[in-house]
């Protein structure tokens, strides 16, 4: 049996993307906020900026891990640097990034579709663990959070 060329991803494991000019980037998992497919190529998104990376999403899945969370076919997330969750034009839209948009001059990230066949997944990994929304269903059965108010 062959072995792997793509080991397990261990808390020290790097991902190698590919900048303009043919230049290698490291990138630290904790520093990525999301991975996207476009066309045959697919991109990390992270605070460093956006690089080509040599894997797919579906290679990418199984060694990222529970921290990671497919919620389109194009897009993988990094779960803890989701900072918004929206409603746009009956869809829902996650921002992954640094800051708040609207907030503060020093936002950045990227705007994420959710396939509507994940809403349900992603709205109950983004509500685990959580405080300060208290999430009930709306007539139809769609989902909306609203604030809790304090007692």
């Amino acid at each position: 049996m062959k072995p792997s060329l793509r080991p397990e991803l261990r808390h020290d494991t790097r991902i190698v993307g590919r900048s303009s000019g043919n230049r290698l980037v490291f990138v630290v998992p904790a520093e990525v906020w999301a991975f996207e497919a476009q066309a045959r190529l697919v991109f990390v998104h992270g605070t460093q900026g956006r690089f080509d990376v040599d894997m797919s999403l579906t290679e990418l899945e199984s060694p990222l891990g529970s921290p990671f969370l497919r919620v389109h076919r194009n897009w993988l997330v990094g779960l803890a640097k989701v900072r918004e969750l929206r409603w746009k034009e009956g869809f829902m839209h996650l921002f992954v990034g640094e800051g708040v948009p609207g907030t503060s001059a020093d936002t950045r990230g990227v705007e994420v579709p959710v396939a509507g066949d994940r809403v349900r997944e992603v709205r109950r990994h983004l509500l685990a663990g959580t405080i300060g929304v208290v999430s009930r269903r709306a007539r139809g059965g769609v989902a909306t959070l609203t604030l809790a108010r304090p007692a």
